[in-house]
């Protein structure tokens, strides 16, 4: 409850012009990789505050899962990217190593620093471009929850 009191707090007092993010029945509109700081913290707030409030486009539980064996296929034949979402803290010891050519995008980071996730998002939107699958891992939760199937849920959303 405190931190939420405190983002209250910190929010800016002028709400986000209709023109920079649009919630509208439920579903954001994508936010420019190149919008402000504020723009993108914003977008991720109202993606958070939807999410908690059940109202969000993309929720975790509809964010389809796949096998090892596919994402392997799907490496060898160069047709997917995989997107570490697996927090600073969790890359220790045996689990320090990050799958080959995946793409570091901690769910905190995206969530909370997203200006600082920009140069991830850009390489992600290339691959999307060019047809790619997007796979992301993390050590927390299940196949359609935790930090992973939050993080399918914000690229879709908000960027």
């Amino acid at each position: 409850q405190a931190y939420e009191e405190g983002l209250q707090r910190a929010a800016p007092s002028d709400p986000l012009p209709a023109s920079e993010l649009v919630v509208a029945s439920g579903a954001l509109q994508p936010v420019p990789l190149d919008a402000p700081r504020a723009r993108l913290r914003r977008a991720c707030d109202d993606f958070e505050r939807l999410m908690d409030s059940g109202e969000s486009p993309s929720v975790p539980a509809d964010v389809p899962a796949c096998t090892v064996e596919e994402v392997s296929a799907w490496l060898l034949e160069g047709s997917c990217v995989c997107v570490d979402t697996r927090e600073p803290s969790e890359k220790f010891g045996k689990m320090a190593a990050s799958i080959p050519g995946a793409v570091a995008l901690g769910y905190t980071e995206v969530l909370k620093r997203p200006e600082s996730a920009v140069p991830a998002l850009r390489a992600l939107r290339g691959h999307a471009e060019r047809g790619a699958r997007i796979v992301s891992f993390s050590t927390h939760g299940g196949p359609t929850s935790g930090n992973c199937a939050v993080v399918c849920c914000i690229l879709a959303d908000v960027f």
